[in-house]
């Protein structure tokens, strides 16, 4: 079984097509997953004739890890695309700000944005195209806060935790990057032998196994950054899972990436070779900001784009 894993949209149209394009191209999807891809390219209107002989594979499961609006300027359109491809999908934490009217933070930047998209998706602003039910089908993605798929059945020698932070407590949305403690019991736990959990969140694509005495004397655990170089025109990581005992792999962000890098990007997991594949794609972020300055004059969140931050 292949797994197709993205994370982390935030309303970033520009985005979320490149992945979908790029991974028709490269990724040799199921010929079910393929045409749903095509249809959501045709609806946009971008070419899709050089895709249309791209090389399949066998079965594959596509997988959502959580906040597929925030920050960007086409929360309708990427409701929509997500759930027309995906056929899992995790909460996030804009997902449940968003869906729930829950405008609690410190920066007033997040809560105007919230505010913003709350608006878009409940049909409010008659500036842009107006939300049908968009509301009611983020908040059943907000519902779930895992998913896992166990070794038997599903084609994996070994146990899959798909959660937007960390897996250890899932509602709470922790960093696999800051929260270390969080990533200690990940690797000190019994309940995580044998498992390979996929998380969203931190917006920086890495690999975290247990630490051989290498790396720090401190940490139990060390972290493998998936980052590209350089800005490549595209970039390909891989990390192969078989001889680790547990494995923690922080999936890129399609819509806000956040390692200094601009391109968005995704990753594949194939439950034969236990491989893990990370694509970095670049994508006209260029318009993604001008979109957001366009539709609401934020120029916090706009820049981030630019920026890789």
């Amino acid at each position: 079984m292949q797994y197709f894993i993205f994370s982390d949209v935030h309303s970033n149209l520009e985005g979320l097509v490149a992945c979908l394009r790029d991974y028709v191209k490269h990724g040799k999807p199921s010929e079910r997953t393929k045409d749903k891809i095509v249809k959501v390219l045709e609806e946009e209107r971008l070419g899709v004739r050089r895709l249309i002989s791209a090389e399949l594979g066998g079965d594959d499961t596509v997988i959502c890890l959580g906040d597929v609006v925030g920050y960007g300027a086409d929360p309708v359109r990427c409701v929509d695309i997500t759930i027309a491809v995906g056929d899992y999908f995790i909460g996030g934490n804009h997902d449940l700000a968003v869906a729930h009217k829950i405008f609690e933070s410190n920066l007033k930047q997040m809560k105007d944005q919230w505010k913003w998209t709350y608006e878009q998706l409940n049909g409010t602003d008659n500036n842009l195209s107006k939300g049908n039910g968009h509301l009611s089908k983020l908040a059943d993605i907000s519902s779930v806060i895992l998913q896992d798929f166990n070794p038997d059945g599903n084609g994996s020698p070994r146990k899959l935790r798909f959660t937007h932070g960390m897996p250890t407590v899932p509602q709470e949305f922790y960093y696999f990057h800051y929260d270390t403690m969080e990533v200690e019991r990940f690797f000190e736990s019994e309940m995580f032998f044998d498992v390979i959990a996929f998380v969203g969140h931190s917006h920086a694509p890495a690999v975290v196994v247990r630490n051989e005495g290498v790396y720090s004397p401190d940490l139990n655990y060390k972290v493998i950054s998936m980052s590209p170089d350089k800005n490549l025109e595209r970039s390909i990581g891989c990390f192969n899972t078989s001889k680790e005992e547990r494995v923690l792999v922080g999936v890129p962000s399609v819509g806000q990436p956040r390692d200094k890098f601009t391109q968005t990007g995704y990753c594949i997991y194939n439950s034969e070779t236990q491989d893990i594949t990370f694509r970095r794609i670049p994508y006209n972020n260029r318009r993604a900001a001008q979109k957001i300055m366009e539709r609401r004059d934020d120029e916090w969140c706009a820049s981030r784009l630019m920026m890789g931050r």
